[in-house]
């Protein structure tokens, strides 16, 4: 608990001057940076059940993966959680969604069932971290499939 007050101790001098803005937002939403999510990434936002306005848009290799970045790359989870918590500030976010997709080079697993029980199973982990970190903010999460043939679908862990 004391690693957690110091942590925002430091996000809150680190965001000395930001003050909520007039325009809020509901979610910060965190995707993969592969371009192959460009084309039917409007769609997917809308099975989400945001609109463009709704959403702070979070993109980083692997999506949500840097967060259970091991300790010599933990500058990328602190990246992460310091984006989330000036979306928090600034923007009163009241949800995190972080999305993975099949066929994902961040993982490189090749073997799709293999890949799928990993992404999963990372998805608990980010769970699990993010309600300890923001315990105010909820939580979704889903896997989008259908990468490599350009026919996105979205499967969501509610």
């Amino acid at each position: 608990m004391r690693f957690l007050l110091v942590m925002f101790g430091f996000f809150d001098l680190a965001c000395k001057g930001l003050e909520p803005v007039d325009h809020k937002c509901r979610a910060y939403l965190m995707r993969c940076i592969d371009n192959r999510l460009n084309s039917g990434f409007a769609e997917i936002v809308k099975l989400i059940g945001l609109k463009p306005k709704d959403y702070d848009l979070g993109s980083f290799t692997g999506s949500g993966k840097c967060l259970l970045a091991p300790w010599w790359l933990a500058w990328s989870r602190w990246f992460v959680l310091f984006e989330i918590w000036q979306s928090y500030k600034l923007h009163r976010i009241k949800e995190i969604i972080v999305l993975l997709h099949d066929d994902c080079g961040a993982y490189g697993i090749t073997d799709v069932d293999e890949e799928n029980h990993s992404q999963h199973y990372d998805l608990q982990l980010m769970r699990c971290l993010l309600k300890k970190t923001f315990p105010i903010i909820k939580f979704r999460s889903g896997i989008i499939t259908g990468t490599a043939s350009g026919e996105l679908k979205l499967f969501m862990n509610e």
